[in-house]
């Protein structure tokens, strides 16, 4: 999400008028408006069969410029490679060493690309340029190692980077290698002129690195290897390499582009293959170990794991403490509120070493008197009251819940005593009794009442008291959980206030107070009503069927709050924002609009054959911001497959809700393995004979803290009812027209799903 340097940045880019923005809304032209239902779900939804990846790609054109961080695990440092195949540096090293805050380096004196040129002096041609967006690869189709072809005047070229350090070390020096094989595939002889070349700083200053000439017969191959430091950048003389620091990255190092690059080597092909091979193990043994997924759509298989990679690469070792950072070259700050959810998806999929100890390092950013400023808002604490009770759930650790116990009361204690202070001079049952006044974004650092925050708050006090109960908190738990009740009242009873009525359809502001981002979107729901509604969804405060979620559904399905089943940020998608309106709609038994999201997020919310996710797309024309690879963005693309597939409600699993229908073609194989839950891991696969009639399911069940029920849907792939199901030969009765319901399942089973074959 926007915010300080980075915010004025975007700003400019976007080219709207932000005046004033912070105390009231700026006027947007109407022809940025949307106003009616989204396009592509009128269509997608009305088709007989779920929506495909191929249908929904058609409608827009790809954006335009890809963009993937390479770094090792954990390192605060990372190369970027940019839509061409050049390595890009952004040098935001802070110089105070604290997370969240501003880095004094951020300007674009302070970007440098290094790339190849090829051609005769005078009458050269960048490497890359020309190429397709979709036509980087990712090694073995997931890993963080960027492979760019490039064909020019009839030789074939392949440039591959990556990042390494020695041993892997997330605090030792970074160094980028990037290999180039050249070959002639003609039956003439081809002379490669080659050279490199950086580009630094704002003028800018273009400084020549190396050229090399070949000479290749017919079906002629050469190989060039080179390594770049990341810290090596300043000339040699600014640089004290017995210093510590330089031999811990060189953080501190002075404005890295003042001088020339220095330290651009060649390397032997054979030590490029020894480190990329290291790299490559390092990676696939971390995301390894996540939860498998498995479906009959290869960019699904390798989409998840590229997610997973992304997510890792934006996380930052910074000392001892370990911070999600919003992205990488951009928005190095400590966002709570994505920092706390991208903790969450680690959970989900299997990482609870990891996901604790970012936690933990977050818990170090709460303040002595409890409360949580980083560079969002108030429902960052609520979301980080949310995200320990969902680490508990899922590893059963109360050793970790009664250490964190500390920081929970803390947190909750400022909360409540905010709440206390806003109430001094207002009068009970008025519009904005019981909320808190606090900035409801890093957009809009003016404070204001805002719903988003104050259900976070209130859904994390109630997650808070759960907790404290226990680690036999009592008299902690108790007096919680009575503040957050009456908490819940003020809200429902404020949202009753708030709401009102637009070309006769009634509407909630977020902003009750002021209506300001409502007013801004002229009573439409795109911009930041549509991030912001679907974030309160997020934070499950409403119960199911409640009117006022069918308030924020309405608006943004009917008044220009989604397309392509994503949120709309004036003519831009921001898919890392619809999480909270997916997950509702699973809730509510609509599981095709999710699909919908799915595909439209691998469509135009991240490049088609890297995955990496950003966080505004021009739907129209394919122009992105360069917010990518986004750490929001890659946290709710893992969370929404997983909840498609995985999910919890109440005491209830629910498995296989939104496997497309296509997933389930004869011959075709679902599987999901040791998916972390709140009740232990659960493994299933379905098996699909629908061209016989029938469909076969195994199931291994959680047993460590066994749900009341298991709800396992199979999504027959013409969309024909269950007409019997058996488990272990026998026949069972609990089964609608797509799902069976299981109770008291302890032990593997195996279900055969019938079906008429006319």
């Amino acid at each position: 999400m926007f915010g300080k340097n980075a915010w004025r940045m975007a700003v400019v880019a976007w080219g709207v008028l932000v005046a004033g923005a912070a105390a009231q809304p700026w006027k947007v032209p109407e022809e940025k408006l949307h106003r009616g239902p989204d396009p592509v779900a009128q269509v997608e939804l009305a088709a007989a069969q779920d929506p495909t990846f191929e249908a929904v790609a058609k409608y827009y054109p790809m954006l335009a410029a890809p963009r993937e961080a390479l770094g090792v695990l954990e390192s605060a440092r990372e190369f970027v490679v940019t839509r061409y195949g050049e390595i890009e540096l952004n040098n935001l090293q802070r110089d105070d060493g604290q997370p969240g805050e501003a880095y004094p380096n951020a300007s674009p004196e302070n970007k440098a690309s290094l790339y190849f040129l090829l051609g005769k002096k005078g009458q050269q041609t960048r490497y890359g340029h020309g190429n397709p967006p979709d036509s980087k690869r990712l090694m073995d189709g997931y890993l963080p190692i960027v492979s760019v072809p490039f064909t020019f005047e009839g030789v074939q070229y392949q440039q591959t980077i990556f990042a390494w350090s020695q041993d892997m070390d997330p605090d030792g020096r970074l160094w980028a290698y990037v290999g180039l094989e050249i070959k002639n595939p003609t039956t003439a002889n081809a002379h490669v002129d080659l050279a490199q070349q950086a580009v630094c700083g704002r003028a800018p200053r273009y400084v020549p690195l190396g050229s090399w000439e070949y000479d290749l017969a017919p079906g002629d191959q050469r190989r060039l290897c080179l390594r770049l430091p990341r810290d090596g950048i300043l000339p040699d003389s600014e640089i004290d390499k017995d210093s510590p620091e330089f031999q811990k990255g060189g953080r501190r190092a002075k404005l890295p582009f003042a001088g020339g690059f220095a330290g651009v080597e060649p390397v032997e092909p054979a030590e490029f293959d020894r480190r990329r091979e290291e790299t490559a193990q390092a990676w696939r043994e971390r995301i390894r170990r996540a939860m498998t997924i498995r479906v009959p759509e290869q960019r699904i298989n390798d989409a998840y794991r590229a997610w997973l990679g992304y997510l890792f690469t934006n996380v930052d070792k910074e000392g001892e403490r370990y911070f999600p950072h919003d992205g990488s070259g951009f928005y190095e700050l400590v966002w709570g509120i994505a920092a706390i959810q991208s903790c969450r998806a680690f959970d989900q999929y299997g990482y609870p070493e990891e996901a604790g100890k970012y936690l933990d390092s977050i818990c170090t950013l709460v303040r002595p008197d409890g409360e949580l400023k980083t560079a969002f808002g108030l429902s960052d604490s609520g979301t980080l009251l949310m995200a320990i009770e969902d680490h508990y759930r899922y590893t059963g650790d109360k050793a970790w819940l009664a250490r964190t116990a500390e920081t929970i009361v803390r947190v909750c204690g400022w909360s409540i005593a905010r709440r206390a202070k806003e109430r001094e001079g207002q009068t009970p049952g008025s519009p904005t009794w019981g909320l808190i006044k606090y900035q409801p974004s890093g957009d809009y650092p003016e404070p204001d009442f805002s719903f988003l925050s104050d259900t976070a708050v209130c859904v994390g006090l109630e997650a808070a008291a759960r907790c404290l109960q226990i680690v036999d908190r009592k008299p902690d738990a108790e007096r919680i959980a009575a503040e957050a009740a009456e908490y819940r009242r003020d809200i429902e009873a404020a949202m009753r206030q708030a709401v009102l009525e637009r070309e006769g359809q009634r509407l909630l502001p977020i902003l009750p107070a002021s209506r300001g981002w409502l007013e801004k979107a002229g009573y439409g729901s795109t911009g930041y009503y549509s991030l912001f509604a679907s974030m309160i969804l997020d934070n499950e405060f409403f119960a199911a069927a409640d009117p006022h979620a069918t308030l924020l559904i309405e608006a943004l399905e009917q008044r220009g709050g989604l397309c392509a089943g994503q949120c709309t940020f004036f003519n831009w998608i921001d898919h890392g924002f619809t999480y909270g309106y997916w997950l509702e709609m699973l809730k509510r038994g609509q599981p095709r609009k999710a699909i919908l999201g799915l595909y439209g997020a691998l469509a135009y919310g991240m490049s088609r054959s890297t995955y990496s996710g950003v966080e505004c797309t021009d739907i129209r024309t394919g122009n992105n911001q360069l917010t990518l690879p986004h750490l929001r963005s890659g946290t709710q693309q893992l969370r929404l497959l997983r909840m498609m597939l995985v999910r919890e409600e109440g005491d209830r699993l629910i498995l296989a809700q939104a496997a497309p229908q296509h997933w389930l073609k004869p011959q075709q194989r679902v599987e999901v393995v040791q998916a972390p839950t709140a009740f232990g891991p659960v493994s299933y696969t379905l098996e699909s004979a629908a061209d016989q009639g029938r469909i076969t399911a195994r199931l291994t069940p959680p047993v460590r803290n066994p749900p009341q029920e298991i709800r396992l849907f199979v999504r027959h792939p013409e969309g024909k009812p269950i007409q019997r199901v058996r488990a272990a030969g026998k026949p069972l009765d609990t089964f609608d027209a797509g799902s069976v319901t299981l109770r008291g399942v302890r032990e593997p089973v195996v279900l055969e799903f019938g079906y008429e074959t006319r």
